[in-house]
């Protein structure tokens, strides 16, 4: 599913999977200019990946496996690879996604997540 108003440029080098979702304003861009040249490579988007709002995706970026999420406002420039995981930021990182207690958490590296008082404590991963 691609919502109407994601912005793509140069559609004939765009390869996307099967079952994905690409949310609004998501840019997906297959040129770059450098050295005063213009630069035209494929972006391949592998199925069941998930583009959210506004995120950007650039040539020469990789994501390499099924199931990929890129989440809002994070950017996939040149030369980064992504694999399957949850990323976010600029640039990238993966992120650890879990619900606790009907709350969605992340911890980032070796952050840890915040935790409400009253969760137990032997649910943490």
């Amino acid at each position: 599913m691609i919502d109407p108003n994601v912005l793509i440029y140069e559609a004939d080098l765009l390869e996307i999977g099967d079952n994905c979702r690409i949310e609004e304003e998501t840019t997906l861009l297959c040129h770059k200019f450098n050295d005063g040249g213009l630069k035209l490579d494929k972006i391949c988007i592998p199925s069941s990946c998930s583009l959210h709002a506004r995120s950007v995706v650039s040539p020469e970026s990789k994501i390499t496996e099924l199931g990929t999420t890129v989440h809002p406002l994070t950017p996939v420039n040149p030369g980064e690879t992504l694999s399957i995981g949850h990323w976010q930021g600029s640039p990238p990182e993966r992120v650890e996604m879990r619900t606790n207690a009907g709350m969605m958490s992340t911890s980032l590296g070796s952050t840890t997540s915040t935790r409400r008082a009253s969760d137990p404590a032997d649910d943490i991963v």
